[in-house]
């Protein structure tokens, strides 16, 4: 057989294949292995800058760090110094409610959905209670 034309020979072919799909088993497993160090290198580093994160809000809530040494920190670990409040919000509402003859104005009322329908900000895991409910009838 013609040394220039080997590659073409079904065993020279075959063995390609096999070396081929060794390799991409190798690829596969690597890819694998990053992907994992990957996720463990992440984790790792969520939880450093959470970390640090607690101990800046805990050193600036006892004044053992100011607030500039906290917003450096927070620019490092890469995350904000924010303040949480509880907030207790009581509205009222003037509205008039026109009802069928029949039917019950204290049912009508506490069918209704209370809700803020705008606020400069985003309200998260806000609970409404209505604490009281007064009404007039209409003319």
């Amino acid at each position: 057989m013609d040394q220039d034309t080997h590659y073409m020979t079904r065993e020279f072919l075959e063995n390609k294949i096999v070396q081929l799909t060794d390799d991409l088993a190798v690829m596969a497993k690597f890819r694998e292995d990053l992907i994992i160090n990957s996720n463990k290198t992440h984790d790792r580093l969520t939880k450093l800058q959470d970390e640090l994160k607690s101990w800046t809000r805990n050193e600036l809530s006892q004044d053992n760090i100011t607030t500039e040494q906290a917003q450096s920190l927070a620019e490092i670990g890469n995350f904000t110094i924010t303040q949480c409040y509880d907030v207790t919000i009581a509205v009222e509402h003037t509205f008039t409610v026109e009802i069928e003859a029949d039917e019950d104005i204290d049912d009508v009322l506490t069918s209704i959905d209370f809700s803020a329908d705008s606020y400069h900000t985003t309200l998260d895991n806000v609970d409404y209670n209505v604490i009281e409910v007064n009404y007039d009838k209409c003319d």
